[in-house]
């Protein structure tokens, strides 16, 4: 069609130079007006005739690549990518896409090579030194972030976007405690002059700070196992201060009118789905008295799963709210809640942002990321009364609220029915399994030697980590790690230490299903896991630390009267372990008292009552 078309009116044109330029015109123009009738194919076809008729112009191609990315026409695409990259096409933006179309697809290494290759193209394009900064933060290639980002500054050094995310280059995991130290100082030290600098006198200048929170968070900051207090705060601080100068006449919050009388809830998050920052909210939607209470959830992403269908479900509102922050604003004050509360303030940037600002009158955090918010505009912090110890207050900017036990209120693990071995994960039957299945970045270099002491005593020990599963470089320097720790023991750890591919969950299940033993984390402790864990009757070895975050097991093991692995040092919990898998009678005994006890992990209306009761105070004001 699209040929024939041009071929007609060249045969019967006087003048074919000045008759091709009209029809390159009209064929881009028919192009444009098929895509937006969504007749992709069909403009495919025009664009192709287009590069025939004039194959020398780069932005056929780039319409033609436009084309087949909407379609997702991978294959088409990445040939035309590399077409122009290899051609003298001037824009520097080309660089960007194909970085991003490499990302969707995990191509780390080939996506590094080519942002380097178009820096040394474009030396002057500070976005290049940013995607490259970004990608290489994402991957915990922090050293070499940094060169590139002391790079692109030299090209703009005020550039706030390019400031913060400098600032928040942060490893996934460390090699020393010296670095973690070093890293800390240095993201406090570039906080601290970005803070005292910024300028935000005009709209420009508004909307470009605007952007430069709306990037990445200090999520990995959190994983350092100190007190992030005075950090957050700072952090919070800024937040603030650019949420204000951009929505400082949009966040009026009204009074809620019910008939009923029933207090009007809002919850919040980008994970209102099969993850762990907000899935356990779906006990407190359905377990909440709708007869006292309205639940609107606000779902900050789109992505739909089973989970997703229960929250909507049993909300009495869910909205999918767009990423237009102005239009997500204007749907909560509309809705004239009486009490918002975040499900997990600092995972995702839109969260902060939306935190930062005054929405209700009443606004609460709780435990889907187990650190203070550092906000003003967060009045509380629900968290768990087997969690907290006497001065967990002095680690929150918010007003502590402990809900009773564990604070959630959860339905049994369907655990796989389908029998699985130890030879479907390649072990052998005469190993004793030590499972350590937690996320790398919550694992600190100081720690590292608890593995080896337990195998001086435990000869047949195998300990069971789950690799990173975006990063190969997080990976290789987490068994640099091990190796190190093992060989000042002179062992081998190849001989003790097997590192598994992220698993789905019906394999992760079923891998703590055949282990021997749950090893916890320090620091940062495991919750969602260890629940997994004690569900498959594995005893789990545990040393509470200073903050909530890092007493989950403890609660939870507390809340089951399974005190016996619960252990207040170093030396005990390596004692503990060694314990465990050289008195098969004692883990038996330990074994026995958890499949008696595990049911009341489960079903728990205590957390919903005191859940209640708060929401009824603090509305009252009798709090």
């Amino acid at each position: 069609m699209a040929q024939s078309i041009w071929m007609s009116v060249l045969w019967e044109s006087d003048d074919i130079d000045k008759t091709t330029q009209e029809l390159v015109y009209f064929i881009h123009k028919l192009a444009r007006e098929l895509v937006i009738s969504n007749y992709y194919q069909e403009a495919k076809l025009f664009y192709e005739q287009l590069i025939t008729l004039d194959e020398d112009n780069l932005l056929n191609y780039k319409c033609l690549l436009d084309l087949n990315l909407q379609i997702n026409n991978q294959e088409e695409a990445e040939i035309i990518f590399k077409h122009l990259i290899n051609s003298n096409y001037s824009d520097h933006a080309i660089y960007l896409e194909y970085a991003q179309f490499l990302a969707k697809q995990y191509r780390h290494e080939e996506l590094f090579l080519i942002l380097k290759q178009g820096i040394k193209k474009f030396p002057f394009e500070q976005n290049l030194y940013l995607a490259m900064v970004q990608f290489l933060k994402n991957n915990g290639r922090a050293k070499e972030a940094i060169a590139f980002a002391e790079q692109g500054l030299k090209l703009n050094p005020d550039n706030i976007i390019f400031q913060l995310e400098n600032a928040k280059i942060l490893p996934i995991i460390y090699e020393s405690e010296e670095e973690i130290e070093f890293y800390r100082k240095r993201f406090t030290e570039h906080l601290d002059n970005i803070s005292q600098n910024l300028c935000l006198k005009n709209e420009m200048e508004k909307k470009i700070a605007l952007t430069a929170i709306s990037l990445s968070t200090n999520f990995y900051l959190q994983y350092q196992g100190k007190n992030d207090l005075k950090i957050q705060k700072k952090y919070g601080d800024l937040l603030e201060k650019i949420t204000k100068a951009n929505f400082a006449t949009t966040s009026k919050y009204k009074v809620n009118n019910d008939k009923k009388r029933r207090i009007k809830i809002g919850i919040i998050s980008c994970h209102f789905r099969d993850h762990n920052g907000a899935n356990w909210a779906l006990g407190w939607i359905k377990s909440l008295d709708k007869n006292k209470f309205i639940i609107n959830c606000y779902y900050l992403e789109i992505t739909e799963d089973y989970i997703t269908k229960e929250f909507i479900k049993y909300s009495d509102n869910f909205y999918f709210c767009s990423s237009d922050l102005k239009t997500t604003i204007e749907t909560i004050n509309k809705d004239q809640l009486n009490v918002l509360i975040y499900t997990d303030i600092g995972m995702k940037p839109i969260t902060n942002i939306l935190a930062s600002i005054r929405l209700v009158s009443i606004q609460c955090v709780t435990f889907g990321h187990p650190i203070t918010s550092g906000l003003s505009t967060i009045d509380y912090y629900i968290s768990r009364e087997l969690m907290e110890t006497e001065n967990s207050k002095n680690y929150y900017t918010e007003k502590l609220i402990l809900l009773p036990n564990n604070g959630f209120y959860l339905e049994d693990i369907n655990l796989p029915k389908k029998v699985t071995n130890r030879e479907t994960f390649g072990f052998d039957h005469n190993s004793i399994l030590y499972l350590s299945t937690q996320s790398l970045f919550k694992y600190l270099p100081q720690f590292d030697y608890i593995y080896p002491e337990i195998a001086t005593q435990i000869p047949l020990a195998k300990f069971i980590f789950i690799e990173f599963p975006i990063s190969k470089y997080v990976n290789h320097l987490f068994r640099k790690r091990l190796k190190k720790a093992f060989a000042k023991y002179h062992l081998n750890y190849h001989d003790y230490c097997i590192i598994l591919p992220r698993l789905n969950e019906e394999k992760f299940m079923s891998l703590h299903m055949v282990g021997d033993i749950f090893l916890d984390t320090f620091t940062w402790s495991a919750d969602n896991t260890c629940r997994l864990a004690v569900s498959c009757d594995l005893p789990v070895v545990t040393y509470p630390g200073e903050f909530m975050r890092g007493r989950h097991s403890y609660g939870i093991l507390k809340m089951i009267d399974v005190k016996e692995t619960i252990t207040y040092s170093e030396k005990e919990y390596i004692e503990m372990a060694i314990k465990l898998g050289n008195n098969l009678q004692w883990r038996q005994k330990i074994i026995n008292k958890m499949k008696k006890n595990k049911h009341k992990l489960f079903y728990d209306l205590d957390c919903i009552q005191g859940l209640e009761k708060f929401l009824t105070n603090i509305v009252t004001h009798e709090i």
